[in-house]
């Protein structure tokens, strides 16, 4: 999957919230090909869904994502 399909993935989700938006919460950390970044989704009241975490797995030249897993909710500690 390349930025663009994730780009219309987002939008179309966002397209049933009318007013709702996406914010990253958390820097975009890369290591080895994968990468992690933490989100969430606010609706136009300023409420918010429970917050994600996605993790995406690189292309070899590290260009394109080739798959993202998404987490929701805030990890409990142990």
């Amino acid at each position: 999957m390349g930025a663009e399909e994730l780009l219309t993935h987002i939008a179309g989700i966002q397209s049933k919230y009318p007013g709702a938006r996406i914010l990253r919460t958390s820097n975009v950390d890369v290591h080895h090909g994968i990468m992690r970044f933490a989100w969430k989704f606010v609706m136009p009241d300023g409420s918010s869904l429970p917050e994600g975490l996605d993790i995406a797995f690189l292309d070899a030249e590290q260009v394109q994502i080739t798959r993202i897993i998404g987490f929701f909710g805030l990890l409990e500690p142990s």
